[in-house]
């Protein structure tokens, strides 16, 4: 999401301006420790307007592009979220979790977080919604500026707010882990900051055999509703190793030929306005902490 947004924001597309519809995670962007990967953000024009943005990678070693993510992005009117805040202290909490123990709990199933990743923070789970306060840790509160939207929280977010719904289940506590598959709609009009609230109001979340929907809000430390996921769809994982779509099978990743990215390039060239399209970014290498949520020393998988 943040690469995204960066990417827009540096061809005069500022994040309250922007909506992204429909963000679908096609396959995580995995880095070892240390590893250069040669990320891309290309975009084109969509058939029902606004721009079609895609973000693919491809490691020296690989014979093809993998592509990650696609997202369609409208320029709108900043919303103002009716004004909505949060009720600061946060108080009528039924039960508490730590995001230690959904950190914990994701560990189990081979989500490994670490550095810059990991957040301090607690799900505060109440009848009407699940609220997470989160802060980043004084070693990495630094970061902050660096980001539109930082990538830790924001995963951190929905691990609490997602996960920790379903850990405060005993129902489902044994069930396979849930990532994130397609974000309906996006707006932001402000950057997190090293602390903020994101809240799962109960009535969005429902479960659907393998399909877990919800809608997340997100508010800044003062309390003021600063973003929103109109849905998000989160699908079972049952193997962390099939995260890595270049370790195995590559019939999830849509790859597309060297030749053949080649000849998208004088389509993508000159289009910096998003009715027209644009080709976001040339190719880059990403640097070493660009790697998005949800980001892991083993799995390290960026969503957008």
């Amino acid at each position: 999401m943040d690469l995204v947004l960066q990417v827009l924001a540096r061809h005069g597309h500022a994040m309250p301006d922007v909506e992204l519809r429909n963000l679908t995670i096609l396959a995580p962007l995995v880095a070892g420790p240390g590893e250069q990967i040669l990320t891309t953000v290309g975009a084109s024009p969509a058939p029902a307007g606004g721009s079609r943005i895609e973000v693919r990678s491809r490691r020296p070693q690989d014979s093809a592009d993998v592509a990650h993510a696609m997202v369609t992005a409208h320029r709108r009117p900043a919303p103002d979220f009716g004004g909505r805040r949060l009720s600061l202290p946060l108080t009528g909490a039924e039960r508490l979790l730590s995001i230690a123990d959904v950190y914990a709990w994701v560990r189990e199933r081979e989500l490994v977080h670490s550095g810059l990743m990991k957040v301090g923070g607690m799900v505060h789970h109440r009848a009407a919604d699940s609220v997470v306060a989160l802060e980043l840790p004084q070693e990495h509160s630094g970061s902050a500026p660096n980001f539109l939207f930082h990538p830790a929280l924001f995963e951190a977010g929905l691990l609490g707010g997602g996960v920790g719904m379903h850990v405060l289940d005993e129902e489902h506590q044994g069930d396979d882990l849930y990532l994130p598959l397609v974000f309906e709609s996006f707006r932001a009009i402000a950057p997190l900051g090293p602390r903020c609230f994101v809240r799962v109001p109960a009535a969005s979340a429902r479960r659907e055999d393998e399909l877990f929907r919800l809608a997340v809000e997100f508010y800044d430390e003062t309390g003021a509703q600063i973003a929103e996921i109109g849905q998000l769809v989160a699908k079972r994982v049952r193997a962390a190793e099939s995260l890595d779509v270049r370790d195995g099978s590559r019939s999830a990743a849509v790859t597309t030929t060297p030749a053949q990215m080649v000849s998208l390039v004088p389509q993508l060239e000159n289009r910096l306005t998003l009715s027209a399209g644009s080709r976001a970014a040339a190719r880059r290498p990403a640097p070493p902490s660009a790697h998005w949520p949800p980001g892991c020393s083993r799995c390290r998988a960026a969503y957008g």
